[in-house]
């Protein structure tokens, strides 16, 4: 979740990235002033289907006001779950570093998605969810289906 104060139309969408071979994801231009003071992501798993052990995992990406926001909200459960967060700086040619326990934990060798969606229950100003996804994964997790007792 991320919060910006930017039109839905220049940020929400999916981005396609790549790592380099120093494992730096290059920030799109739409979604890079969100990140002046950098990035922070937590390693995060979806569960398409509550029947079945298998997860989708992806990083989640965080600014600092969120994880501030979320600090002040949450109280001890965020204080407990801070250390899970990894900050990282952007550099001058505007990519961040993925640890290699993080792009091992989300699957991503050198291609990736941003998905940048509108959170439903936004209040005061749109809130963001923002999350660094495998292509591949990511796929294979909205092709995943849950069709009940049908």
């Amino acid at each position: 979740m991320i919060s910006l104060k930017r039109s839905s139309s220049r940020v929400e969408g999916e981005y396609s990235v790549s790592l380099d071979d120093k494992n730096r994801l290059y920030i799109p231009t739409a979604i890079r002033s969100v990140f002046s003071d950098g990035v922070i992501y937590m390693m995060r798993r979806e569960k398409k289907n509550p029947e079945e052990d298998k997860f989708y995992p992806y990083l989640a990406l965080y600014t600092v006001q969120d994880v501030d926001f979320l600090r002040s909200t949450l109280g001890a459960y965020a204080q407990t779950a801070v250390h899970l967060f990894n900050r990282v700086p952007i550099d001058n040619a505007s990519r961040v570093n993925v640890t290699p326990d993080y792009k091992n934990y989300a699957g991503i060798s050198r291609k990736a998605t941003i998905v940048a969606r509108i959170l439903p229950n936004a209040i005061d100003e749109p809130r963001y969810r923002m999350e660094l996804w495998n292509a591949e994964v990511l796929e294979d997790y909205r092709h995943t289906v849950d069709f009940g007792d049908e």
